[in-house]
């Protein structure tokens, strides 16, 4: 094996350990989200305001006055004006972390005006996409400079 082809394997190694790392963390990452309490609730929204500053707001705090008592801030995902003070909500989320998965925004009558959907469920998925991007990638340039040196 001469030092280049010795290079090429390494390099191709190290991608494809890197995209497996990732991977798994990936799976890993969705099992702990399986694992979390999902919780519901109805309450008023008592106040609301996005986390950063101005058009690089990183996420929404809504404080929800629960039926059953107390207060509960749950963290939307992305700058969102659906959440106004006063008004009535149906929420899920996510016991330990409290991450809004759901909300339904409700009338006066109780019907559904409009709903929002975060989007924590995405991230592992996408890291998951990204794990196997950098495998792909390694194999293709791997076969690409082994086909070049012969």
């Amino acid at each position: 094996m001469s030092d280049g082809s010795g290079r090429r394997f390494f390099r191709f190694v190290s991608n494809a350990l890197l995209g497996t790392s990732v991977c798994l963390f990936a799976g890993s990452y969705e099992m702990l989200q399986w694992r979390l309490p999902h919780l519901g609730a109805t309450g008023v929204v008592a106040w609301a305001g996005t986390t950063g500053d101005g058009r690089f707001a990183r996420g929404t705090t809504v404080g929800v006055q629960l039926d059953t008592g107390g207060t509960v801030a749950l963290h939307a995902s992305g700058r969102d004006e659906l959440f106004r003070k006063g008004q009535r909500i149906e929420v899920h989320y996510q016991g330990w972390t409290n991450a809004l998965e759901s909300a339904r925004f409700l009338s006066a009558s109780g019907e559904i005006e409009r709903q929002y959907n975060g989007y924590v469920w995405l991230v592992p998925y996408l890291l998951f996409g990204l794990g196997l991007f950098a495998i792909w990638s390694a194999i293709r340039v791997y076969r690409r400079d082994s086909a070049r040196s012969d």
